[in-house]
This record gives C-alpha cells, structure tokens and sequence, in this order.
C-alpha cells in the first residue's frame, strides 16, 4: 500500500462538538421566526455532516414551509460562525498533539460540509491554524464532499491523501473521491466500512508512520 502523503479532516464529530451550542443558537433564531420546536444535541447528531438547509429542513415540522425555512437560513448561517466564537466548544483530546506532530510529516487539510467561516472559527479557537495547509467547505465552492476531496487533491498535487471522518456519510465522501478512510470511532456516526479505525486523535501518528 502506497504511503499516505496528506490527512484530509472531516471537522464535526472528528475535531470538535458544537451540537449543544448550535442546537441553542439555532432554536432562539428558529423560534423567533415563528417555528415552536426546540433542536437537542440528540436530534441534531444524525444530521450533522450535511448541509445546513438540509439539518434543518429534518429538523423541524414537514408542515414547515420550505419558503419559511429559506427565509431563516441566512440568519442561522451566521449564528452557525459567531456562536462557535462566542462560545468554546468541545474539542477533542489529542488536537494539538496530533496536528503539530502530523504537520511535519504531512499537509494536513480540513474539509466540511460547512458554512464560509466555520472552519476559520475553529482554526482560530484551537490553535492550529499554523499546522493546516488549506481548507475548503461546501460554502465555498458549492461542492459536495468527496468533489472538494477531489478539489484539494487537485490543488495540492497529492497522490494518496487519507480522510479522516466520523459518519458513514465520511466514508461515502472518501470513496467516492478515490481516497482512503480513517473512521473517527469516537465521533457522532457508525460505520463498518474504513482502511483505519482511530479511537483517539493520536492514534493518526502512528497510521501515517505505517
């Protein structure tokens, strides 16, 4: 098997847990748009991953219009960035460790699914935007997963990056764009399909050493 020459990081459920403090900020919004229901960490988990219209129309009433839902989107686009700067959130043991050691030895990258600006806001609040070479979410180019997979591939010449996720939807991402998958066991999601299973951050030093 080819050496991994990059890590490509998934980021909710993989580097950090946001659930409570969005599923806070997004109800408020929601809420005082008229939609009476209130997001839990637990109806949030199986929808992170996806993108926002898509967490939300799941999360709410079927007799929720859509035109209600596109009208409260650009407001919990926004809360998505400055709720995760208002408020620490979780991040997962082994961050700093991991990416300053990884970032020696390879690029790493961070793609998500994410609104523009999310991923700067956890760069910032971890630290560790010295170690990440580039990052891409789908609010940036409008792509999906595995396609900004590809995108980063492209862009950086690389030939055998390895993607690290937490959700059956990672791992879809990462075949889907000819790369191999580490399954972040301790994140969100489930999967029986990877080339690695990580129980901790640190586990990734010792895969790319092999």
């Amino acid at each position: 098997m080819d050496k991994i020459d990059s890590v490509m990081f998934d980021l909710d459920g993989t580097l950090w847990d946001t659930r409570q403090i969005l599923a806070d900020a997004w109800t408020k919004i929601i809420n005082r748009h008229g939609i009476d229901v209130r997001l839990t960490v637990e109806n949030l988990s199986p929808l992170f991953g996806n993108e926002l219209s898509y967490v939300i129309r799941h999360s709410v009433p079927n007799s929720v219009p859509q035109a209600k839902i596109d009208e409260v989107i650009p407001e919990l686009t926004l809360a998505q960035v400055w709720s995760v700067r208002e408020t620490v959130p979780y991040f997962y043991p082994g961050i700093q460790e991991t990416f300053e050691t990884l970032s020696k030895k390879v690029p790493i990258i961070v793609i998500s699914n994410s609104v523009v600006g999310y991923i700067d806001a956890f760069l910032d609040s971890s630290g560790t935007a010295a170690y990440v070479l580039d990052h891409v979410c789908n609010g940036d180019t409008n792509l999906n997963k595995a396609e900004n997979i590809k995108l980063m591939k492209k862009k950086h010449s690389l030939h055998n990056p390895l993607y690290v996720g937490d959700t059956q939807m990672d791992c879809d991402a990462s075949r889907a764009a000819g790369v191999r998958f580490a399954f972040a066991s301790y994140g969100f999601g489930n999967t029986n399909d990877f080339d690695y299973c990580i129980s901790k951050l640190t586990d990734l030093i010792s895969v790319v050493e092999i």
